[in-house]
């Protein structure tokens, strides 16, 4: 009867051992999936507050300090289909119709869907 109680009490302690097993997995994936999403949210806040900078060059006529913000963005990344759109904007707002084009375009290869945009930009540009 000793020996049986003994054997159930090995088999309760592992199952309990297979059963902790699972909860700190579990808890270990909870984990990396919190750090990933707060990472992934600090990334968008990020962008959004260059973005933001961005808009409020263009807003209150900071033409240079845009200029700056797109150039030192595209240092870094020059793909950045943000820092050229916003390039592109600043060419249009002084009127240099090539460089206006050129990142639009270098814009428009990141994300196509922008390009009716663009060329509505451009078209403006050309007409005056």
């Amino acid at each position: 009867m000793e020996h049986e109680s003994i054997e159930l009490l090995a088999e309760i302690k592992s199952i309990l051992d297979f059963i902790a097993f699972f909860i700190v997995m579990g808890c270990i994936f909870w984990s990396i999936k919190s750090i990933l999403s707060v990472v992934a949210n600090f990334k968008t806040v990020y962008k959004n507050k260059w973005e933001n900078d961005a808009v409020r060059f263009i807003q209150t006529n900071q033409l240079e300090e845009l200029k700056s913000h797109c150039l030192e963005k595209l240092e870094s990344s020059p793909k950045d289909a943000n820092a050229n759109w916003y390039l592109a904007r600043y060419y249009y707002i002084v009127k240099d119709l090539d460089q206006c084009k050129k990142y639009f375009s270098l814009a428009v290869e990141v994300y196509p869907t922008w390009e009716e945009d663009a060329e509505t930009y451009i078209k403006k540009l050309e007409r005056n």
